[in-house]
């Protein structure tokens, strides 16, 4: 399982509990290039990032982490020293700023975007933005696996709560992921009738089977999610016209 920031290691040496975590000097230093080669994203802030930076054995000290750093709730039950280094999103900056910029997934960004301080809001959705500028193969690139970092009711979220660039900015994003053709056409009962159309012309490059097309065909799509099940979903008259044909070729094959 993935770690989330903030994670740390409490050990106790000599009788002192030592607080042992990961920062942008130490994972961009030449010890940190070297030990941690090979681990990837956020990661490279993890316990097991940790422990192969410091040499610390599988069973050594106490894995400790906590997601929503920017509350005070949360910063009280945090060592001291990281207290000072999360104080506000310009130390926060200071001290993880390349590893923001670099490592923070999707879904770590709209985390935050969803749930932390106005300031942390901010970040994240510049981070978006600058990404989204590199282009959607570059964009992708800078993560791992897709079901790594997205889910429906994140980026749905994200299209409910987030300014309106963002809302387009996901819904584009959404049309080129590669999630199956019956995921697909649910997701996009939900969406605008610019991106519901685009979304109808997209699902037969996704090259759905049979049993798809007489889904299709039938009305029978149905989203369901927390917020409840929508559907069923008709596809357009002429879409419909056009599946069906598709659906009796094949099956003259």
């Amino acid at each position: 399982m993935m770690d989330h920031f903030i994670s740390w290691i409490e050990i106790k040496r000599d009788g002192e509990t030592l607080c042992l975590y990961l920062t942008d000097e130490r994972v961009f230093s030449p010890h940190g290039k070297e030990t941690l080669l090979g681990i990837k994203g956020l990661d490279c802030l993890g316990h097991g990032a940790i422990r192969t930076f410091y040499g610390l054995k599988s069973d050594e000290g106490q894995n400790c982490e906590i997601r929503d750093f920017w509350t005070k709730e949360a910063r009280a039950k945090m060592p001291k020293e990281l207290r000072k280094m999360l104080k506000n999103s310009k130390t926060f900056l200071a001290h993880w700023g390349k590893m923001f910029e670099k490592f923070f997934g999707l879904g770590d960004l709209v985390y935050l975007i969803l749930y932390a301080s106005t300031n942390y809001k901010a970040l994240a959705r510049q981070l978006l933005e600058r990404r989204q500028n590199l282009g959607a193969d570059v964009y992708f690139g800078l993560f791992t696996r897709w079901e790594d970092f997205l889910d429906f009711d994140k980026f749905f979220h994200l299209i409910c709560y987030a300014p309106t660039e963002y809302k387009a900015l996901a819904w584009r994003e959404i049309l080129k992921s590669p999630i199956c053709p019956f995921e697909f056409v649910q997701f996009f009962a939900l969406a605008p009738a610019r991106y519901k159309n685009l979304a109808w012309k997209e699902l037969l490059n996704r090259k759905p089977d049979n049993e798809d097309l007489r889904t299709i065909i039938g009305s029978k799509f149905y989203f369901r999610g927390e917020w409840g099940q929508v559907g069923p979903i008709p596809a357009p008259p002429k879409y419909i016209e056009k599946v069906k044909k598709l659906l009796e070729a094949r099956e003259k094959k």
